[in-house]
């Protein structure tokens, strides 16, 4: 498919930086300065250039139609959440209780409130999120028997991604962490009453996240403190007393998560357990004991309604959940909903209903009541017989066996389809059938969409993470690059027909195969992505997951695949579009506006590299708060830029 590129030009300043006994040179250094009219210049440019060859696409018109129509046939899911046995819906910023036999009742209006984060043990109080696209929260507390606001929002800063655990609520006490960028300290705070001043109960380093639960007697304070997504420390506050806080499990390792079984804490751990156990501490006595052992599969979540525990698993990338009596025994088999992912139940102790979602890859999301007495999930699951969704296994070079699953229409044969892989690999973050009208568009277009299980995640607990972290990163990438080779070998796609995609670390996923591999695509569309590995402070966490550019080891394994530091000039890369957002807080914007540049001088193709540098855009909730129009417009550029790329045709689309 040809383009009509001419990028604008980019100066190159001489800059080079010394570090461990190297010197890199980085002509493009300039375009990290934030108040440098130059790069300001340069950033429009690039942005009418991308927005003119984007427009230029002939299927942006159809497509966005399309999209159009099918965002708005998706009904959007009103989760439940319960407490204290009270169930809560939010609406367009509207608090509403809904009653056993299904009556509403409007509570309270937040404006901008999308996120019902949190509540107290009896229901009568619950936190309100109002979020954006990047990472700053702010929330608002409901008094629900008084129908009205309690005080003016509160601001959290930036959040960690388990918001759902940045809040706990009590009667008279509210307790939140805070900070306002990446690179500062995690505060605790307590008020006593919204709108008094915070007292501080804790802090803790700026690699860290803080997540905090109020027992329903509101005497205890649990928290627990991640080093990254590998280890937790566990530390309890007795609130009726003068002492300081004290740690519980202190020999255990790894990633701990907590929830309250009335004066006793139900601790979800992979201490000496790589797939998952769960144990129970008595605070009253301090014993310590067994509730349910380690199974053959991971442990995805936990989550408690009526007299019940719920324990998701994870098998193949398929999920499956069991429910266990209070003592740790076995109740039930949870009934299973096929190639969909099923999401933790939300209930509350004492409740006999829960809600949980249901989420297929063109399966739009569903919420079903479950009846925990009679083990009964209400209404049925429909699926699509449209859709054509195997999963296939293919080795590494390695040898290890890597999960993939290929997503196609069921009248959509192989050989030369359009197709697009879909990877991420890290943070022990694992890849589920989610729903996204990105994928049913591209679907219903005739593609074929591929999402690889690579190392790196959790889909087989804390080993597979381990894999594909640090020193062993390039597992990650060598899973990703097998999986390509597979779907040309086994005859489902070509090298000219198949793109690649990926967010955030799925974006340096991206970015290390084309420089590894750009022979391999036609195009290449990364997404708020790291591109440069030797400087993490603006977010110091990622050297927990990647590696500390300070540690000449580190610092040598880092090079060797960096993005940015690895573009060979002369080489003919596929399209590359490169995703950028103002609202970025987590991951330097600047990267994505250098390796523009460097790979805009770089190739020798006649394939476009695109900046898209969009103002709502981070790293942030952005589905749950982008508008439709927002949605569809980004949505259709990148589908549009994929059909120019890999040569999908209008006729092929009608």
């Amino acid at each position: 498919m040809s383009w009509n590129i001419n990028p604008p030009g980019t100066n190159k300043v001489e800059h080079v930086e010394f570090r461990h006994g190297r010197s890199i040179s980085d002509p493009y250094a300039w375009l990290k300065e934030d108040d440098d009219p130059a790069k300001d210049r340069w950033l429009d440019e690039q942005v009418k250039y991308s927005g003119s060859v984007l427009a230029s696409c002939s299927s942006l018109p159809l497509i966005s139609d399309r999209l159009r129509q099918r965002l708005s046939d998706v009904k959007a899911v009103e989760l439940p959440r319960v407490f204290g046995g009270r169930s809560f819906i939010l609406r367009s910023g509207n608090v509403i209780e809904v009653t056993k036999s299904g009556l509403e009742r409007q509570v309270a209006h937040v404006p901008g409130g999308n996120l019902i984060i949190a509540g107290n043990a009896t229901g009568s109080r619950i936190a309100v999120g109002i979020t954006d696209s990047s990472d700053k929260v702010t929330f608002q507390v409901v008094d629900v028997d008084a129908s009205d606001l309690v005080g003016d929002p509160v601001s959290m800063g930036v959040a960690t991604p388990h918001i759902l655990g940045c809040i706990a609520v009590g009667q008279g006490a509210l307790y939140y962490s805070t900070r306002m960028s990446w690179s500062e300290p995690v505060r605790v705070v307590c008020s006593q009453m919204v709108g008094s001043e915070p007292q501080t109960l804790f802090e803790a380093d700026a690699n860290n996240t803080v997540r905090m639960f109020v027992s329903p007697s509101e005497r205890w304070l649990a928290m627990l403190i991640d080093v990254g997504e590998t280890d937790t420390r566990l530390l309890v506050r007795d609130l009726e007393s003068t002492t300081d806080w004290e740690r519980l499990l202190p020999e255990a390792s790894g990633r701990i998560d907590a929830y309250w079984l009335d004066e006793e804490l139900l601790i979800q751990t992979v201490w000496n357990a790589p797939n998952g156990k769960l144990i129970k501490v008595s605070l009253t006595t301090g014993d310590v004991y067994q509730c349910i052992p380690e199974a053959t599969s991971p442990i995805i979540h936990v989550s408690l309604a009526g007299e019940r525990i719920f324990v998701g698993y994870i098998e193949n990338v398929q999920t499956k959940m069991l429910a266990f009596e209070r003592d740790g025994s076995f109740f039930a088999n949870v009934p299973g909903m096929g190639q969909v992912t099923q999401s933790p139940m939300f209930g509350s102790i004492g409740a006999n209903r829960a809600a949980f979602t249901v989420s297929g890859y063109c399966q739009p999301t569903k919420a079903h009541w479950y009846n925990v007495e009679h083990n009964r999930v209400e209404g049925e699951i429909n699926s699509d017989t449209s859709i054509h969704s195997e999963q296939v296994f293919y080795k590494s070079k390695d040898g290890t066996t890597i999960p993939m699953t290929v997503i196609r229409a069921s009248e959509v044969g192989l050989g030369d389809a359009p197709t697009i892989l879909f990877g991420y690999g890290g943070w022990g973050q694992s890849l589920f059938p989610w729903y996204d009208p990105f994928i049913a568009e591209w679907v219903s277009l005739g593609g074929i969409y591929a999402v690889a299980n690579v190392r790196g995640g959790g889909e087989f607990g804390a080993r597979w993470h381990e894999a594909g972290r640090l020193l062993n990163k390039n597992n990650v990438f060598d899973d990703f690059e097998c999986a390509a080779r597979w779907l040309i070998d086994k005859g489902y796609t070509t090298p000219k027909r198949l793109a690649i995609r990926g967010f955030s670390n799925g974006g340096l996923l991206m970015g290390v195969m084309l420089t590894r591999h750009p022979e391999l695509f036609a195009a290449v569309s990364a997404h708020i992505a790291p591109f440069d590995l030797t400087d993490f402070d603006v977010n110091p966490s990622v050297k927990l997951e990647l590696g500390d550019p300070d540690d000449p080891e580190h610092y040598k394994n880092l090079l060797s695949y960096s993005p940015y530091h690895n573009v060979r000039e002369g080489t003919q890369y596929p399209a590359v579009l490169i995703t950028a957002g103002a609202k970025e807080s987590r991951v330097s914007a600047h990267d994505c506006l250098r390796m523009t540049a460097r790979l805009q001088s770089a190739t020798s193709s006649n394939n476009p590299v695109l900046l898209r540098y969009v103002s709502d855009f981070g790293h942030g909730m952005n589905r749950a708060v982008t508008s439709l129009r927002q949605q569809i417009h980004h949505d259709a550029e990148e589908l549009a830029f994929l059909c120019q790329s890999l040569g999908v045709h209008l006729e092929e689309i009608a």
